[in-house]
């Protein structure tokens, strides 16, 4: 682990699916990721667990015990990089966010101009938004 606050969206999806490789040995496999990002998203940086925290709490919260669908999505509109990571689990029945969200609302705030938004309860899906890296 690198001591770095802000990593490659590269590095941290590489994190997210050795992540997910060993929750998948404690639920038989039954979490499926898919990411869908172009190479040159992947050079963006981002506070390091940022996708992480989001994959975890949709296995922590959202969790059937059947199996569940997790995808991170990322693209470029006008100047800013826009991540989503939704998953077809339990729907989410406040808006509050607890505090793990709230840190990462204020690490993408503080390192990056960052935002974290809830788009949607139904099928939870979280946006990042941050200012596109040269």
């Amino acid at each position: 682990m690198k001591e770095n606050a802000l990593i490659s969206l590269k590095e941290e999806l590489e994190n997210v699916k050795r992540y997910v490789g060993l929750e998948n040995i404690r639920f038989d496999g039954k979490i499926i990721l898919r990411t869908e990002l172009s190479e040159h998203v992947l050079t963006q940086v981002i506070p390091k667990f940022s996708i992480q925290l989001l994959v975890e709490n949709a296995i922590k919260h959202g969790f059937y015990g059947d199996t569940l669908h997790i995808v991170v999505v990322g693209y470029f509109e006008e100047n800013s990089l826009v991540l989503n990571v939704q998953n077809d689990g339990k729907t989410i029945k406040t808006s509050h966010f607890g505090i793990g969200l709230t840190n990462l609302q204020e690490r993408l705030k503080l390192l990056c101009y960052g935002t974290l938004k809830l788009i949607s309860n139904d099928k939870p899906l979280f946006e990042i938004r941050t200012r596109r890296a040269s």
